[in-house]
């Protein structure tokens, strides 16, 4: 039963983090910077599982620590988690990145994280702008670098 409720809620999310989600090229298509543009899409996915689902968040972390008590239930939590890296590393492979699955579970390391985090304070309102903040320092750091007043790295949405 429990593998059940885990495989459903895994599918629920993965359709609503896919329905955020943008093809890693239409980033170029905003009259944001790229960057930027990531780091919102990541914010509105913490945003929609904290106001969309909340109790469906508290649902998923619970499960995943199920998971941890019954590792039988560790394929269904690996497809779901396979599912959402392989989003994010399509988005660092767009970026540049020299690793783009290692950079995919910081970012989603850090979205859950942001999560939690929310999760524990209820009583303060979760600042969409706050989390685009974090967001794109997150993925300046991983896929602009320092930058060199000379020489200004070219951004993937450049030819």
């Amino acid at each position: 039963m429990l593998a059940q409720a885990l495989e459903h809620y895994a599918e629920t999310a993965i359709a609503r983090f896919d329905a955020l989600s943008l093809p890693p090229e239409s980033l170029c298509e905003l009259s944001v910077d790229p960057i930027d543009g990531a780091a919102l899409l990541l914010a509105e996915v913490v945003r929609s599982d904290l106001g969309v689902d909340r109790t469906g968040l508290v649902a998923e972390y619970e499960l995943l620590l199920e998971v941890g008590r019954r590792p039988g239930l560790e394929a269904v939590y690996r497809r779901w988690q396979g599912r959402l890296e392989q989003i994010l590393a399509d988005y660092a492979a767009f970026f540049g990145s020299a690793d783009p699955a290692a950079d995919a579970r910081l970012v989603l390391a850090t979205l859950r994280g942001l999560e939690l985090e929310a999760l524990g304070r209820p009583s303060q309102e979760l600042e969409l702008d706050g989390l685009v903040r974090c967001f794109s320092r997150l993925l300046r750091g991983l896929f602009v670098g320092p930058r060199s007043i000379a020489s200004p790295p070219r951004g993937p949405c450049q030819n």
